[in-house]
């Protein structure tokens, strides 16, 4: 048993406080951004949701899985408390991965549109809700979707497209940028856009709580139906602070030198 009143003891202890302060510290997750919480970047699957895809055309229809399904969640449900499921897909004009400020709500109206903050030369239009292939939205600002009851759950995604030829943005895409767009009314253009699924409180002018936000890059292929190609931007990692690993491993050298000290103190006397 280790006698605590001596130095090896004092330094043992010393090194298992700051590995334990310092390990524990080092997998902690990020903050918050602003007052809605990023839960991570949604996983693009195909229309089968078998395997995983990096891009595709026009009318290439995907998944959106989102990390922890099926236990992604919105912090309440929608019957008892009032949180609704959203999509969107609007132009990153800083192309930064700023999500948050890209996902405001369109002061001027009660119906939870998504806006561009900042990113448009002029009034910032609402942001585009996603379609399924039939050209329906979902997750629109009047069409919000449903949680699980109870658990909060996003359930229930269909397939999208981002230009079905029953939809919205069919042939709507300028490949001129988004300067001409904005001029002659089209809404996709070349460039990074954030793609992805929001939670929203209902009675609070469509406040944002938490969401899942991918990027994608918009690119002209006179080929495509519409024009367009998307590819799947990889999410940015953020590494690991050399503090958070060398802290550790410093803590643990003590504790080693501890050990060790500590043996040389217990080796018997030799005799004269």
């Amino acid at each position: 048993m280790l006698n605590f009143g001596t130095t090896a003891a004092k330094v043992l202890v010393a090194g298992a406080v700051a590995f334990g302060a310092v390990g524990v510290g080092g997998l902690s997750s990020a903050s918050a951004q602003g007052s809605a919480v990023d839960k991570g970047a949604p996983t693009f699957t195909n229309a089968a949701n078998t395997a995983t895809i990096t891009g595709g055309g026009s009318q290439t229809a995907f998944n959106l899985v989102l990390p922890g399904q099926p236990n992604a969640d919105c912090p309440g449900d929608t019957v008892t408390g009032l949180y609704n499921v959203q999509t969107y897909l609007t132009w990153d004009n800083n192309s930064n991965g700023a999500t948050v400020p890209n996902l405001q709500l369109d002061s001027a109206t009660t119906s939870s549109y998504f806006v561009a903050s900042a990113d448009y030369a002029n009034t910032p239009p609402p942001a585009l809700a996603l379609e399924e292939p039939n050209g329906a939205q979902w997750g629109g600002p009047s069409t919000s979707e449903a949680t699980a009851p109870t658990t909060g759950q996003v359930i229930n995604e269909p397939n999208f497209e981002l230009a079905s030829p029953n939809g919205t943005y069919y042939q709507d895409y300028d490949p001129n940028g988004q300067a001409d767009a904005e001029a002659n009314s089209f809404d996709l253009f070349p460039g990074v856009w954030d793609i992805g699924i929001a939670c929203v409180k209902a009675g609070t002018n469509g406040a944002i709580t938490n969401y899942w936000n991918a990027q994608i890059q918009l690119t002209t292929s006179t080929s495509d139906p519409s024009q367009f190609v998307w590819t799947v931007i990889p999410p940015a990692t953020t590494p690991e602070s050399p503090l958070a690993i060398g802290l550790p491993l410093s803590a643990l050298g003590i504790a080693g030198i501890g050990a060790i000290v500590l043996r040389r103190r217990r080796r018997p006397a030799v005799a004269a």
